[in-house]
């Protein structure tokens, strides 16, 4: 019975998550064989690039700007590890984390499920492992692409492990924005509302920490609020993973998480 919800969960977004897997490969892959002609063109992209303002490459560019983009690591975070990758894997996470809940919830489905046997702690519990199994397998896939292909594609100097670490980088984002919003539908119960509010955080938050350096006293003292603040893409002198970003990452969204869980145990469906 342990994991007869998982394994539901799991198989109702198989079909979705292999298309997330094959996009985002692809994106990822069109990027890598973009790079020999940027390498080539070396300096020109480069001062392209420094002619831009500090503040619009925070903002458009997640501030991973830092490395001259005719470099692999550059390269890779303007195109991917700074804006795309990150909001590919938040955006697949809020909607089945919406859909978990919420969306059952306002579908009907979620009250025949309760009457069962399985506890609604249960319930909730796996229907969001099922969407970090989902998030593992997308990031996955897209860190292997690179570290099969950075060779082929004149990237050479870009360690395996550095790769690797942006790739917990970008999961260990998006499971916050994930764990809001699935304690959002597990405490509303309101598809709606919880796709419109996750998805607003996750947008203003951006925008938050991107505005910091157009605004710094405004928005200075306040950005430690956004988790944008703590991601920091590819960094290739970061050979390892953060532990201590994943660990208060994820014990935050443990805590969000247990806490709605605790709300959903007790409360009303909507009917």
């Amino acid at each position: 019975m342990l994991s007869r919800i998982l394994t539901k969960a799991i198989y109702d977004q198989k079909r979705s998550l292999i298309y997330w897997n094959l996009g985002t490969v692809l994106l990822v892959f069109l990027v890598m064989t973009m790079y020999p002609a940027v390498q080539e063109a070396g300096e020109g992209f480069n001062d392209l690039m420094d002619a831009l303002p500090e503040e619009m490459k925070a903002l458009f560019y997640g501030g991973s700007s830092d490395v001259g983009i005719s470099t692999p690591a550059g390269w890779l975070n303007i195109e991917v590890y700074g804006l795309m990758l990150p909001f590919i894997l938040i955006i697949y996470g809020i909607i089945n984390a919406v859909n978990s809940i919420a969306g059952e919830e306002s579908n009907g489905t979620l009250e025949l499920l309760v009457t069962t046997p399985i506890s609604r702690v249960q319930i909730a519990i796996e229907k969001f492992l099922a969407i970090l199994l989902g998030m593992i397998v997308i990031s996955s896939l897209y860190t292997l692409t690179v570290i099969l292909f950075k060779n082929s594609f004149e990237m050479n100097s870009l360690q395996s492990s550095v790769i690797i670490s942006a790739g917990f980088e970008v999961f260990t984002l998006a499971i916050g924005y994930t764990a809001i919003s699935f304690a959002i539908g597990a405490i509303t119960g309101n598809k709606g509302l919880t796709l419109g509010l996750s998805f607003l955080i996750a947008i203003v938050s951006y925008l938050w920490n991107g505005f910091h350096k157009f605004l710094p006293d405004v928005f200075e003292s306040t950005n430690n609020l956004s988790l944008f603040k703590y991601y920091s893409s590819i960094d290739t002198s970061n050979t390892s993973i953060d532990i201590t970003e994943l660990l208060v990452v994820s014990g935050l969204s443990l805590i969000v998480v247990s806490i709605s869980i605790a709300i959903f145990k007790n409360r009303d469906l909507t009917t």
